[in-house]
């Protein structure tokens, strides 16, 4: 049995190893975010979209036939982890 214990003579070493392993695990995460952020900040840019839509300003309703669970689905972009497609079809009631 392996056992991760710090001896006395050790045990600053092993708080500052500590410390320095969660200063980093801190400063990956932030940069991980901060290149999503940028990414998904440079995607939307590129799309060049007409409307700013927001998924909690969808009035469901309306009777188009949306429904809460079907939309949080497709909002979790778990199909797209399992290779699947989707096709949507439908007036739009655009307002434009």
């Amino acid at each position: 049995m392996v056992r991760h214990e710090c001896s006395v003579a050790t045990r600053t070493a092993c708080t500052v190893d500590t410390a320095g392993l969660i200063w980093l695990t801190l400063m990956v995460d932030r940069e991980t975010t901060h290149r999503n952020n940028n990414k998904v900040t440079r995607l939307l840019k590129a799309a060049r979209l007409k409307l700013q839509a927001h998924p909690e300003e969808i009035d469901y309703q309306h009777p188009r036939g949306l429904h809460r669970s079907q939309f949080a689905d497709l909002l979790s972009s778990r199909w797209i982890h399992q290779h699947h497609n989707v096709l949507i079809t439908g007036p739009t009631d655009s307002v434009w």
